[in-house]
Formats: C-alpha cells, sequence, structure tokens
C-alpha cells in the first residue's frame, strides 16, 4: 500500500509504504526512473515531482497488486539573512530583508534570549550571539533555516589617567598612548577646552573635570569616560627687595605657616636655610632663592630676595684741645660721609663737618661722631675726652685775650714756683697744665701766667706775650674811665704847636703833686693817633724811670708798637708783690711829623682805650684821664727837623734770612743791653749780648751756623735797661 499522494518541501525526505507482511514480495520503481526497491517501505528525497510504483505479491498464492502515488515537490523558501559580522557592544543592526507575503519569520539566538516573526528584525548584543532564522511558506508548511554569528568588538578601556590633583602652574597628560584604529575627543563642560590628542597636556587654574570620547575608527564604537583634576593653590609668598649697609643683617622672609616647609639657598654667597624668615649679613650683593612647599600637597612656590649691600661708612675724627672754656675744633676724618651728627656729651650736639665746641665745665665727655652716607648706612666714632682749663701762652690772665693786661698777671705772681706744664711751647694752642696751688683772687689759677711752662713766673713768660700778641680777637677800643675826684692819668705835649718836620713828644704821667697815685700794682693801656700825620717809621716809645719801679729788679714793661696803623699797646707792671704810690712820667712817646700837611693848621692827639690798672689784690685803681691836644703847623719852607732818632731804634735785616742777619740799634745813652733768642717752646737757643755799651749807632752779624740755627721760627728777645722789645726771626 502505497498511500496518497503527498506533498513535500525540496530537500525533505518522505518514508513510503508500509508494514512488511510474511509471504509477500515488493518491488519499487518510479517515474521519472531512478528508484528502486524490494522492501516494503523506501525513503525517498526527490528534487523534483515523482510518481512512485509498488508492486506487492503473494508469493504464496501468486497474486499481484501495484499501487502508485504522486510525491508532489514544493520549493523552500528562500532565506536572506545578514553574513556574520563584528559591532560595538549594544550596537543596533538588523539581521533580514523585507517580507514576503505568503511568508512566515522565526527568530532565536544562542545564548537565547531573543526571538522574533520579524523578517528583519533590529537586534543588539553584549556578547557574541548566533541568531538562528527560519522561513515557512504558509501554503506548504515548507521551511527554510539559516543562521548569522554577530560578533561583539571589544572595546579597549578608555586611556586616562585616575583622578589626580596637581598645583597651581603645573601641567598633566591626560590620557595615555594611542592605539592603532582608535580616535580621541577631549572636552569639558565650561573651560572651551578640547583635543584630539590620546594624552593631552593640561594646565588647569581650577579643579576641572575632562570628558574622554573614544572611537573606534573601523566601527564607530565609542566608549566614554572622565578624569577630574584638581587644582591646588601655591604657597603665597611675601617676599621684598633690600637694601642693607655692609655688616648689617636683614630677615628676608616672612612668619612662618603651618604645614608649610621652607628651602633658602644662595650658591653665590654659600647659604642655606631652612627658617621660614632667615636673618642674612651678606658681604656683598646677594640673590637668596626661596621655595616654599605645603607640605600636605607638595605644591611649592619660588621666588628671590635681593639684598643689595651699600657700603658703610668710616666715621673718625681728631680734636686739637680739650681745655675748658676754650674752643674745641673737632676735625672730620670721616671718609664716605654726606651728613654728620655730633654729640659732645654735656647735652649740646652739631651737624657741622668740623665744629667747634666750648666746654664749660671740667670734667670727662664722651663724644660721639654719627657718619651718614647717601644710602643711609652709618657709622660711629667715639672718643672720650679729659677737659680742664688749660694754658694758652700768653694768655696769663686766662681772658682769651693775649694783652697788656697779661703783662699784669705775670707782674702779680711773679716768682711764684708751681708744676711743670708737660710738653710745655709758646705755639699759640690750649696746653694741658696741672693746677698749682695759688690762684688771682679771680679764681683764676697761677699756671696760667707760667706762660712759658717751665714751673716759675718770672721775666721770660713774657717771650709768650710777645709771640702771640692780640692773636684771640679784635681789642673792644674802651675806655676804662674813672671821676674827677680820681688821680689823673694825663698826656702832656712838651709843645703845645710843633712844626711839620719836627716830633711831638708826648709825656705819659700819672697823677700829679695834689692827686697822687696811690696802691698801684700794675696798669696797660692802648695809644691812638692819626697816623697820616706822622712819620710812623720814626716814631718810638721810651720808658722813663718812675716810682712805678726799676725795670730789671722790681718792675716789667712791656710794648707793642702798631705804629702804620696808629697804635700803640704798652704794660707795666711791678714784680715784687708790692703796691706803690706816687706821680710822674712813666714814659715818653716820640712822633716825628710829616714834612707836609693837608692844612697850615692841624688840631690831633692821642687817645687812650683798653686801660686797666690794678692793685697787687686785683682791685681796680680808678684814674681819670686828661687827654690834651697838639697843633701841627705847616710852612711851605719848612725843613725836615726829624732829627732825634729813636734811642733804642732795632732793625734786622734780612728777616726771613737763610744764613746771616743783621742787626743794628742807635743808643743816646750809656745802657744795658741783653739780646736772647728763643725757641717758640721758650728754650734759650744763644746768648748775642749781655754788656754795657756806649751811646751811639751798633751793628752786628749773626750768622746762623755759629749759633745752630735750624730752619724756623725763632724769637729775638732785645733787652735795653728797663725796656724789652721782642722780634720773630724766621730762617729758611
Amino acid at each position: 500500500y502505497t498511500g496518497g499522494n503527498r506533498g513535500l518541501c525540496l530537500g525533505d525526505g518522505i518514508q513510503l509504504g508500509g508494514n512488511s507482511i510474511s509471504g509477500h514480495t515488493y518491488i519499487w520503481s518510479s517515474s521519472p526512473a531512478g528508484i528502486t526497491g524490494n522492501n516494503s517501505g523506501i525513503y525517498v528525497a526527490p528534487v523534483k515531482n515523482t510518481i512512485y510504483h509498488l508492486t506487492e505479491t503473494n508469493t504464496i498464492t501468486g497474486c499481484t497488486n501495484t499501487n502508485s502515488l504522486k510525491v508532489t515537490i514544493n520549493p523552500k523558501p528562500t532565506i536572506s539573512i545578514d553574513t556574520p559580522r563584528t559591532i560595538c557592544p549594544l550596537a543596533k543592526i538588523y539581521l533580514g530583508v523585507n517580507s514576503v507575503k505568503g511568508i512566515s519569520y522565526s527568530w532565536t539566538s544562542n545564548p537565547v534570549g531573543f526571538s522574533s516573526t520579524s523578517s528583519n528584525p533590529q537586534i543588539s548584543a553584549e556578547q557574541n550571539t548566533v541568531f538562528f532564522l527560519t522561513v515557512s511558506v504558509d501554503s506548504s508548511g515548507c521551511t527554510a533555516k539559516d543562521s548569522v554569528l554577530i560578533s561583539i568588538y571589544t572595546v579597549p578601556k578608555p586611556g586616562k589617567i585616575a583622578n589626580s590633583a596637581i598645583c597651581y602652574g603645573n601641567k598633566i597628560s591626560l590620557g595615555k598612548n594611542p592605539v592603532s584604529g582608535l580616535s580621541y575627543s577631549w572636552t569639558t563642560n565650561s573651560h572651551g577646552f578640547s583635543s584630539t590628542s590620546s594624552n593631552p597636556s593640561v594646565s588647569p587654574t581650577s579643579t576641572t573635570t575632562y570628558y574622554l570620547t573614544e572611537t573606534v575608527d573601523s566601527l564607530g564604537c565609542k566608549v566614554t569616560d572622565s578624569v577630574n583634576i584638581k587644582v591646588n593653590p601655591l604657597p603665597v609668598l611675601h617676599l621684598n627687595s633690600y637694601s642693607v649697609c655692609s655688616g648689617s643683617a636683614v630677615s628676608i622672609g616672612d612668619s612662618a605657616i603651618s604645614g608649610d616647609s621652607y628651602q633658602w639657598y644662595s650658591f653665590s654667597a654659600g647659604f642655606s636655610s631652612t627658617d621660614a624668615d632667615p636673618s642674612v649679613n651678606p658681604l656683598f650683593s646677594t640673590t637668596y632663592n626661596l621655595s616654599e612647599t605645603i607640605n600636605a600637597t607638595g605644591c611649592k612656590a619660588s621666588d628671590t630676595v635681593r639684598v643689595t649691600v651699600n657700603p658703610q661708612p668710616h666715621s673718625d675724627f681728631s680734636f686739637n684741645t680739650v681745655c675748658m672754656n676754650d674752643s674745641t675744633l673737632f676735625t672730620n676724618k670721616s671718609t664716605g660721609g654726606k651728613t654728620f651728627n655730633w654729640t659732645f656729651g654735656d647735652g649740646l650736639s652739631s651737624s657741622k663737618v668740623n665744629p667747634k665746641h666750648i666746654y664749660a665745665v671740667q670734667g670727662s665727655y664722651k663724644v660721639d661722631l654719627t657718619t651718614t652716607n647717601n644710602y643711609g648706612c652709618q657709622d660711629s666714632s667715639i672718643h672720650l675726652i679729659k677737659i680742664s682749663p688749660c694754658v694758652w701762652p700768653g694768655d696769663a690772665n686766662n681772658d682769651k685775650i693775649v694783652d697788656m693786661r697779661d703783662l699784669l698777671a705775670i707782674g702779680m705772681a711773679y716768682g711764684a714756683v708751681g708744676h711743670l706744664r708737660p710738653s710745655a711751647s709758646l705755639n699759640w694752642m690750649g696746653q694741658i697744665s696741672p693746677d698749682w696751688d695759688s690762684s688771682f683772687t679771680n679764681g683764676v689759677n697761677y699756671k696760667h701766667a707760667d706762660c712759658n711752662g717751665d714751673s716759675l713766673i718770672n721775666y721770660y713768660d713774657t717771650l709768650a706775650i710777645s709771640a702771640n700778641y692780640s692773636l684771640s680777637h679784635t681789642k673792644s677800643g674802651i675806655l676804662n674811665q674813672g671821676s674827677p675826684s680820681d688821680p689823673e692819668f694825663t698826656i702832656q705835649y712838651l709843645k703845645d704847636t710843633v712844626d711839620a718836620g719836627d716830633t711831638v713828644v708826648a709825656q705819659i704821667m700819672l697823677g700829679n703833686d695834689t692827686k697822687p697815685v696811690t696802691n698801684i700794682y700794675g696798669l696797660c693801656f692802648s695809644l691812638s693817633f692819626n697816623s697820616a700825620l706822622f712819620q710812623t717809621n720814626k716814631a718810638f716809645i721810651k720808658m722813663n724811670p718812675s716810682f712805678l719801679g726799676t725795670g730789671g729788679t722790681d718792675l716789667i714793661t712791656m710794648s707793642k708798637k702798631y705804629f702804620s696803623s696808629g697804635n700803640l699797646d704798652l704794660g707795666i707792671c711791678r714784680t715784687d708783690r708790692l703796691d706803690t704810690s706816687g706821680t710822674g712820667v712813666i714814659a715818653t712817646l716820640y712822633l716825628p711829623v710829616n714834612l707836609t700837611l693837608p692844612q697850615k693848621y692841624v688840631k690831633t692827639g692821642l687817645s687812650v682805650f683798653n686801660n686797666y690798672q690794678i692793685t697787687h689784690s686785683e682791685s681796680n685803681v680808678p684814674l681819670y684821664f686828661s687827654l690834651d691836644s697838639v697843633v701841627l703847623k705847616y710852612h711851605n719852607s719848612s725843613i725836615d727837623k726829624a732829627s732825634i732818632p729813636d734811642p733804642n731804634s732795632l732793625n734786622i735785616f734780612p728777616n726771613p734770612f737763610q744764613s746771616d742777619i743783621t742787626i743794628s740799634y742807635i743808643l743816646d745813652q750809656k745802657s744795658k743791653i741783653k739780646m736772647d733768642i728763643f725757641d717758640l717752646e721758650g728754650r734759650q737757643i744763644a746768648s748775642i749780648i749781655n754788656e754795657e755799651e756806649v751811646p751811639g749807632m751798633h751793628q752786628f752779624d749773626i750768622n746762623s751756623e755759629k749759633y745752630h740755627l735750624n730752619p724756623g721760627v725763632y724769637l729775638l728777645k732785645f733787652i735795653v735797661n728797663d725796656e724789652v722789645e721782642s722780634r720773630r726771626l724766621v730762617k729758611f
């Protein structure tokens, strides 16, 4: 039995026939031919419509039966499915084609989880997946199957660094080395940053998140990630440059911040320190480098400090004397200074370069000179000076003026003995001397009257008056006038009228028979006259023997002549410490009149000033000055009658001298002559004359080699009886 006709899908097979019956035989054939068989059933898979014939024979009866069936071949549906490929994870793709009417579709997957009846379903996968499709023809039930492997591309993990922190101003690379076939895109949300580099370098100014999109070029697969870069602040440095004075230290940093560390160095100065605010004292201008680190983040900031070293001035000074009540000159020996500040230790100060200062109180004083240069650098020098009353040779009464009053002081202290003055000289400078045991009534110590410092007050101390006369300051020109009831100081002219060419003879007289001068020890005064009326080069003064005393015994006299300017200073003082009383002429002045006068009659006279007369106890002796006048008369036919020579005229030529010097003088009477040469320290160098000489002209030469006179300044002391004349000699 073949059964009925059948339909069969192309490619499928079918079992024909039935169970075998014992004693029966079976023969199969087909049309078209090609199938044979002798079993009761056969399996066939025709590819086209085929008629199958079965002849069954009963071997016992020999009966046969033939039956046929037709197998109609139905075509299978055509399957169209995507080829195997690789896609990005979760990428969506379509696997099939457009649907065909009368065809049903069934999709499944391995791993399971996907199913669809769409002809062209959209799929996505996270792992490699095989998709299976079964296509069925609705009318015949014929099916076709196929499958496709969809591989999932393993996208590399985004090449980025982990979240990181950097210090402000630093750079950091965000990614890693590039991978072939991949492209990169970096962006930020707010900073406008973008880059296509796989490993861009960034330097954000604030904490920033960077986003990376990594793309597989062949597939378009993308993967994204982000990295956060935290920006830590740098230390804030508060540094300045400094200008210091050489030898001065300066702190170059700032207060320490907790959690920060510091490193200073200067290669040129060989300096290093871990202090926040180190002190430095560079020898030269130096740059110091600081690196400050915030230990928690490691962030560092660096800066430099320039310390400019300015030169230091040098302060020094000297001083010429340390005498009380005398002007001390401070000589500035500083170098490199611009301004100066002196403090003298007595509460006073000065800003002068070379100041003078007077100390009024004896004692020790610290003098400080602060010298400041253009850079404000200072240096100080200090000297401790001891102030005591000093002796100025010639200023015997310590009134700051060398004049005839000093002769009176010598006379009052004449013969007193005290202490030697160290390094004594006649030079006009303050000289320190120990006090003597005796003082004048006004408190001035006797040491001032020891002008030459030899510990004895005597005639030789007048040398200092001669050497330093009037060095201090100009005389005041004041007359110390008494009252009409006092003894008179008068100037009497031998003739009331004197012709041109003749000589005015003026006698200086103290007291008279009715009013003698009582208890006087010494006096001094200055005379002035009109020098334009007289032949001043021929004028002279003569000391007369008088009640005041005897020269060389109990009296010393001294004169200073300024005849060319019409002035004369005269001093007379006893030396025995005993006052005297009396009256008479004490001196005579000779003034030769010019040969011509400005008019026929000229009235003139002598004036007196700077007078000072005292007792031995230093009390004032009042005198009333009664001054007369003389008339000078001019005749056209007058002849030079100035024939009266200066009895003690002294001429020295040449002066200054080199080898020999000539000294000449005229004596009007037999006289005791003494001539000596002294150095400025008051030491006697040579005795030239010490004898009596007859009236007339005398002249002799002094040879410098004979008397061992080396180049320098000397004093010539010329004594005629009671009169003393001092001259300065200069040897080249």
